[in-house]
């Protein structure tokens, strides 16, 4: 555009940023480098066609002035207890394996979490559904302690987490929430997976009975023989045998 009998080019550089506090943004040292073109000559290619090149430049550094920009905080207001501060649009899938176990043995939950928002989010910064605020999983399940770490893989990440059923009464993992800020509509949404029917089997135990009949059978392979029981009552008591004390005299000579 021109301004006062002077042309000027404008270029657009644009790119995303994602905050991760509220308040004016710190954009660190911000310039912009441009080689300025002060001059032009007319040279001829291989096939003798003229063609323009510089003849001359100089660099120009520009840093640019931030105007007005102040990152708001998401509102408390309808904030949903299962929100782990995403911001944009997802949807979640959960599969486990396997689902058929007994007690105590451990279950691998799997969480999917696709990334659907129009410009794509940060997903390294993504973190996982809060396990532990999930009422019915902490009472049929033992978690580990501490959040799951993820994979990402495009526009999705893949959350791992070990489940341990308490007893044989649980029937299924229960359905996991995740919960995210819309920009577009300044809302809280949330998603939420099917449960997974499991069946869990009761824990193998053994009475002591079983143990000390298992235990007296016939010697295992590899082990030695066992020595006979002592005698009971007096005779446990018994002297030893009289020629183990006798004196015998040896002639060496």
């Amino acid at each position: 555009f021109d301004v006062d009998g002077r042309t000027y080019y404008v270029y657009d550089l644009s790119t995303r940023i994602q905050p991760l506090r509220p308040g004016p943004p710190d954009f660190g040292p911000l310039s912009i480098t441009l080689n300025y073109p002060t001059g032009l000559r007319v040279d001829r290619d291989f096939f003798g066609r003229r063609q323009l090149s510089l003849s001359g430049a100089r660099p120009l550094v520009a840093v640019p002035e931030i105007l007005g920009l102040e990152v708001l905080p998401l509102p408390e207001e309808g904030r949903p207890e299962s929100f782990s501060g995403a911001v944009g649009s997802f949807a979640i899938r959960a599969t486990a394996s396997p689902t058929d176990a007994a007690g105590g043995d451990p279950i691998t939950l799997v969480l999917e979490i696709e990334d659907l928002s129009e410009e794509g989010t940060n997903l390294a910064l993504l973190q996982a559904p809060p396990l532990d605020r999930v009422a019915a999983l902490v009472e049929g399940f033992r978690l580990p302690p501490g959040s799951p770490a993820g994979v990402v893989d495009g526009r999705g990440k893949t959350f791992t987490q070990t489940l341990r059923p308490i007893s044989d009464e649980v029937k299924e993992i229960p359905p996991i929430e995740f919960s995210w800020f819309d920009p577009t509509s300044r809302e809280y949404r949330a998603a939420r997976t099917a449960a997974i029917p499991i069946t869990v089997r009761p824990t193998e135990t053994m009475s002591l009975s079983q143990v000390v009949q298992a235990d007296s059978g016939s010697p295992r392979a590899g082990s030695s023989p066992r020595e006979p029981a002592p005698p009971a009552g007096l005779l446990a008591h018994r002297p030893a045998a009289g020629s183990l004390h006798a004196d015998e005299d040896l002639d060496i000579g």
